[in-house]
């Protein structure tokens, strides 16, 4: 009996205390400390949020609520001080609730977030916490809360360029490699990469890879590949060609430059730079009749090339007549124009640059010394030099023969021997006849030949139009 009085009792403090205490009037207060200005993407974020009871009298249940922005998530919350409160969350959503709450009481947590990897760089994220109590709150102005914070996302990309070479040959193609990384800890937003070539570089087509290429008024060309996210690399290629005529040990510089909408600490341009060398491959060709009369002017053609890849300079075409032929005349039909010189009998032409896939032909006029014998055959040299390095210097010299002619206009010589060596200069290429007028032995008197005159006008042989020796021949057309 008397244990059941003191349990009755019990029950009654506990229910009239209770109504006390939903009865007591308190003052309820929220606030944040600590807390940051500026948050970054896939970091931790530390602030403290305290409640705290202003009156002089306990109060009874109390809810503190904390709903987390858009672009922090929930990572851990303790509370570090004061009355403890039971701890809730779910996802973003923070609900700790205490039965009473002492007069005077206060209670304080700290809560820590991080920056979401795909928050736009700039956010202001604007965190709100509300405190609410069963009692009645004679102040509800301080119940809640916020405070706002910037949210920077930033990653490390890095940005390489690489060509497999250390020089480059002026007038050849070259292909770059450029690979865009980003190792996080955000994603890269509106990545754009931006390609220039230094100057007489020119891009050899499409940039090779997955993006949007768009041309730029400075000549560049930007490679758009949208979102990159942390761990993720880009490869693409960008073939140039480089002019032929860029000087021997002068610079090719090709410089990428990457730019996102999100902070990047790393790197933003590189460049690639590779020598120069000037290799061309210069050649001569020379053309002359076979044969020529002695003292009558006559031309031939003399053609300096440059197959390339780069333009040749300080090219020089030196042409050394024999002895016995003088230099009459030279100019130049076609090609870049040279510089014309001769000296005695030697002709020296010169240019300073002879561009890649050019070629120039000069026509010379010359004259066989009359006195000169018939048959003399002429050897002209001539060369092509150039100061630069000549792929293959086996074209750069060739030589030409011409024969001597010095016979008696329209007048037949015959050479008597074993055979009759006949001569006859007449017209060029004009047929002539000839017949034998007598004989060793046979009956072959009678028998005739007609046979074509040379470029120089020339017959001449040993018996080419009878089979048996004849001592005697006559012109008998035209």
């Amino acid at each position: 009996m008397k244990r059941t009085r003191i349990a009755a009792l019990a029950v009654f403090l506990f229910m009239l205390m209770a109504k006390h205490l939903c009865a007591a009037t308190g003052d309820l207060a929220v606030s944040f400390s600590l807390v940051p200005n500026t948050g970054f993407a896939g970091s931790l974020i530390t602030f403290n949020v305290t409640v705290t009871n202003l009156s002089a009298n306990a109060i009874g249940s109390v809810t503190l609520k904390d709903f987390l922005p858009a672009g922090v998530s929930l990572v851990d919350q303790t509370q570090l001080s004061g009355t403890p409160f039971a701890l809730n969350s779910t996802s973003n959503a923070i609900s700790n609730t205490v039965n009473s709450f002492p007069a005077n009481g206060w209670a304080t947590f700290g809560i820590t977030v991080a920056g979401n990897l795909d928050v736009q760089d700039g956010t202001l994220a604007t965190n709100s916490a509300v405190v609410s109590t069963t009692s009645t709150d004679s102040n509800t102005n301080n119940n809640s809360a916020e405070f706002t914070m910037l949210l920077r996302a930033f990653v490390y990309l890095t940005l390489t360029i690489t060509d497999q070479i250390s020089s480059t040959v002026a007038g050849t193609a070259n292909v770059y490699v450029v690979t865009i990384s980003n190792p996080g800890p955000s994603v890269a937003l509106n990545v754009a990469v931006t390609n220039m070539l230094g100057a007489q570089l020119h891009f050899n087509g499409p940039i090779a890879g997955h993006g949007v290429t768009t041309a730029n008024p400075d000549g560049s060309l930007t490679y758009l590949l949208g979102d990159l996210p942390g761990g993720a690399s880009v490869q693409y290629s960008v073939p140039v060609i480089s002019e032929s005529s860029i000087p021997n040990g002068a610079f090719s510089v090709v410089t990428v430059s990457v730019s996102t909408s999100t902070l990047n600490q790393g790197v933003r341009t590189v460049s690639d730079s590779d020598i120069t060398v000037v290799e061309a491959e210069v050649g001569i060709t020379a053309t002359n009749p076979p044969a020529i009369a002695v003292g009558s002017p006559f031309p031939y053609t003399v053609t300096a090339f440059n197959l390339g890849p780069s333009d040749a300079q300080n090219v020089a075409l030196v042409d050394l007549l024999p002895p016995g032929v003088a230099l009459v005349s030279q100019n130049q039909t076609s090609g870049p124009p040279f510089l014309l010189s001769a000296n005695g009998s030697g002709v020296y032409d010169q240019i300073t640059s002879l561009p890649a896939g050019a070629s120039a032909s000069f026509q010379i006029w010359a004259s066989i010394n009359p006195t000169t014998a018939h048959g003399t055959i002429l050897k002209n040299a001539v060369g092509i030099f150039t100061s630069v390095t000549d792929n293959l210097p086996d074209d750069d010299a060739t030589s030409t023969a011409v024969k001597a002619v010095n016979l008696p206009w329209n007048q037949l010589l015959l050479t008597l021997g074993p055979t009759t060596h006949l001569q006859f200069r007449g017209n060029p290429g004009q047929s002539y006849s000839f017949q034998a007028a007598g004989q060793a032995q046979g009956p072959y008197t009678n028998l005739t030949a007609s046979v074509m005159a040379d470029s120089a006008g020339v017959v001449e042989g040993d018996e080419p139009w009878v089979q048996e020796p004849a001592r005697f021949y006559r012109v008998v057309s035209p």
